[in-house]
């Protein structure tokens, strides 16, 4: 790891990563199969040793074990256990409390939005319904953001929530794991000793850059020319960082609830796209550094991920309807990103990046007034120096309102 990496590092959020969504979708999928009222720790535990997980295997070890444990949860309906998986009762740090329920909405959005897919044939589409979450089960999920923060890592795993599970008393996951005679203990350590095997994380946005030839040459070469060209080469964009903002922007929009993308969303998308590259251990080659400056320069005047997230996120817990329909594209983009591209051209840049999509996100320009007051109000409050920002000669829109004045 370099030094910029090691030094963005200190700036980063702790989230749970793509493979936790991975599991909990899962998990929602076996609960519906299952017919039960809330998503509980005994079926995470029935989605840990049901599936390739290694975390699974560490706690029923062989086919014999995870295969009737699996079995013995299937059985029970939920008004069948003893346990009512209430949890510790204790409530994390608001920012760990912000994350999970972020974390759930992106859980939530991802399933209500393949039960859609799957029903856009039917004349009469069937109700999605989405169960809530036990106490307990939020508990787990606390504690493996604790967990992950002891380990000194911004990355929580399978492994940080596999631990957590088996170590909280009184879960239905406990009741099911003494039903069967499996060793806590036992368990707890084989799980502990995964440390240090997790792959590195790559999220959704580095994998699309990675596709795109952002990194050197990989994978097939069809589907890199095809990809580079839709998420940034083709458009005249020079390069897919653009996109992959605009990837974590969406993803902005979910964890907040929003029915739709907004100008705020793509602005913490800049930093959140730099957490994406910080995590998986990767920066952008030389060649596209100096147009991608955007997360550079907020950090420089004061900005952080998280209390840039801190200011955006609700703190309100997730409601229970189903989820609304996010667009991939908003329609404020088409002129942000024409706005975005014509600062690169009108200062020579050989791409476009964050360093003018940051330009073009704080002159109202680039969206509307009322956005631009709404990404600066967001920056004020979350300690920027939103004037000393605006200052930096890279950030000026050729014939912008900060040019004009």
């Amino acid at each position: 790891m370099d030094q910029r990496t090691s030094d963005r590092r200190a700036d980063v959020t702790t989230e749970f990563e793509r493979d936790v969504v991975k599991l909990l979708l899962e998990t929602m999928r076996a609960v519906a199969k299952q017919e039960r009222t809330d998503v509980g720790t005994e079926g995470l535990l029935y989605a840990l040793v049901s599936g390739e997980w290694a975390a699974g295997s560490a706690i029923a070890p062989g086919m014999k074990a995870s295969g009737t444990l699996g079995g013995s949860i299937a059985a029970r309906g939920t008004s069948v256990w003893i346990s009512g998986d209430a949890g510790d009762g204790e409530v994390g740090s608001p920012d760990d409390e912000r994350e999970i329920d972020a974390f759930w909405r992106e859980v939530r959005h991802e399933e209500a939005k393949r039960l859609r897919w799957k029903n856009r044939k039917e004349e009469e589409p069937q109700n999605i319904g989405l169960p809530p979450m036990t106490p307990a089960l939020r508990t787990c999920l606390r504690k493996a953001l604790e967990a992950a923060r002891e380990e000194g890592t911004v990355s929580v795993r399978v492994r940080h929530v596999a631990r957590a599970l088996v170590e909280l008393p009184d879960t239905r996951a406990r009741e099911a794991m003494v039903v069967e005679k499996l060793d806590v203990s036992a368990a707890s350590t084989a799980l502990h000793a995964l440390r240090g095997s997790d792959e590195v994380p790559e999220p959704g946005p580095v994998v699309l850059m990675r596709k795109a030839g952002t990194f050197g040459k990989s994978g097939n070469p069809l589907t890199r020319k095809f990809i580079s060209w839709v998420s940034g080469g083709g458009a005249g964009f020079g390069s897919a960082v653009v996109s992959a903002v605009r990837s974590e922007a969406h993803r902005s929009a979910v964890r907040r609830g929003a029915p739709e993308t907004e100008p705020v969303d793509a602005l913490l998308g800049i930093l959140a796209l730099d957490r994406s590259l910080t995590v998986a251990e990767r920066a952008l080659p030389e060649e596209l550094a100096g147009a991608n400056q955007g997360a550079e320069l907020l950090r420089r005047h004061g900005a952080r991920q998280g209390a840039v997230a801190r200011v955006l996120l609700p703190s309100t817990g997730v409601a229970q309807e189903v989820p609304p329909e996010v667009e991939g594209s908003a329609d404020f983009e088409r002129r942000l990103l024409h706005v975005t591209q014509f600062t690169a051209s009108a200062q020579g840049s050989p791409t476009v990046g964050t360093t003018h999509l940051l330009a073009a996100l704080l002159d109202e320009t680039g969206t509307d007034p009322e956005s631009a007051a709404e990404v600066a109000r967001v920056l004020a409050e979350s300690g920027v120096d939103v004037d000393g920002l605006r200052a930096e000669p890279e950030l000026r829109v050729p014939g912008g309102a900060a040019q004009g004045a």
